[in-house]
Formats: structure tokens, C-alpha cells, sequence
């Protein structure tokens, strides 16, 4: 058994407008052919305007109301977002806990959303196993292509999608129950996407 228990209460996502690839796929690349390859059919694209932050504060308060929570009984508010910041040195993860209500709980921003999604279960175990008064966790996992500083069709065998995803953990759930993280590092390539 863990040292800490908790399990997953209740998830929840919001995503951007679903866009189909064949019909935009020129809008981004000079090669659609390429992008059609790959297989996908579609992807979701913010509408303008809107935030990452808002896309988390959105799967969060869906999460919220399915597990019947109320924001301001959280223990701590992890975000982690793989998105460009909204602001120069920009917390969202304080900005999602203002959005939702959360005032009082304290946050962790984590980024490299991608990863940081999974391993944030480690650093939450960890939040569990330190703080005996901890019981209530929302996590939220959100990207959101920054067009003016990347192309959703180029910068990887895969479409960027704009979306957020939620989860409310809780202390002694015993369903979808934490088990463990391992995360392996080989900081060999650390510049590799930085050089392409």
C-alpha cells in the first residue's frame, strides 16, 4: 500500500471548437498531404480571446460539480500547463484558483503540462503524505497552441489541441486509486526541440 492513499473523485474537460483537419490543414502547412497522413481527423482550436486560463477554469468547476465540491473546501489547486504564459512570469495556477473561488487554498504551477500532468500525481502524493490536514486536491492538465509562437500542424507527428482536463482528488477514495509515478529523465536531448 502507498504511503498516501487517495483516489480520483470525478474528472472533467473542456476542449476548443472541433475543426476538421482535411478542411484546414492548407490554412496551416504548404504540405496538408503530410498532415493527412498521419491519420487525423480532427482537433479542437480555442475560440480568440479565450485563455488558457479560462479553458482550466472550466474543466475545474466541471470537476467540481460533479464530485459535489465546493472550491472553497480545497486543500491545494495543482495546474500544470504546457501553454505559453498569458503574462511575463504569469501563475495560473493562482490565476484557475482566483477564476473557481478557491481563494484561500495554495497552488503549484507545474509546466511542460504534458509530462507534468502525470508526474503531478508524485508531487500530490507527496502534498498527502506531509499535510495530515490535506484532503481535498484539484488537479487540472491544460494546453493551448500559442499560434503567434508555433503552428499546430508543424511542430510535432501530432495536432495541438486546445483543451483542459480535471480531476478532484480525494484522500482515502478507494476508486481510481493512486499507485505510484516513476519518471525517468535522459537529459541527453534536452535542446532537441529547441534546434528543429
Amino acid at each position: 500500500m502507498p504511503v498516501t492513499d487517495f483516489g480520483v473523485l470525478a474528472v472533467a474537460h473542456a476542449l476548443g471548437d472541433p475543426r476538421d483537419v482535411a478542411a484546414t490543414a492548407a490554412d496551416h502547412v504548404d504540405d496538408p498531404d503530410r498532415v493527412l497522413l498521419w491519420g487525423y481527423r480532427g482537433y479542437h482550436r480555442a475560440p480568440e480571446g479565450t485563455t488558457p486560463t479560462a479553458l482550466a477554469a472550466r474543466a475545474a468547476e466541471k470537476a467540481l460539480a460533479k464530485a459535489g465540491v465546493d472550491p472553497r473546501d480545497l486543500d491545494l489547486v495543482v495546474v500544470a500547463d504546457s501553454s505559453v504564459p498569458e503574462y511575463l512570469l504569469w501563475d495560473t495556477s493562482a490565476a484557475v484558483a482566483r477564476a473557481i473561488g478557491a481563494d484561500t487554498a495554495p497552488t503549484l504551477l507545474l509546466s511542460q503540462g504534458c509530462a507534468s500532468g502525470v508526474t503531478a500525481f508524485q508531487q500530490i502524493a507527496g502534498t498527502f503524505a506531509t499535510r495530515p490536514d490535506a484532503d481535498t486536491v484539484l488537479l487540472v492538465a491544460v494546453n493551448q497552441v500559442s499560434e503567434a509562437h508555433t503552428n499546430r500542424m508543424r511542430f510535432n507527428t501530432l495536432l495541438g489541441s486546445d483543451g483542459a482536463a480535471a480531476a478532484v482528488l480525494r484522500r482515502g477514495h478507494d476508486r481510481l486509486r493512486w499507485l505510484a509515478t516513476e519518471q525517468l529523465t535522459d537529459p541527453t536531448y534536452a535542446e532537441f526541440s529547441g534546434v528543429v
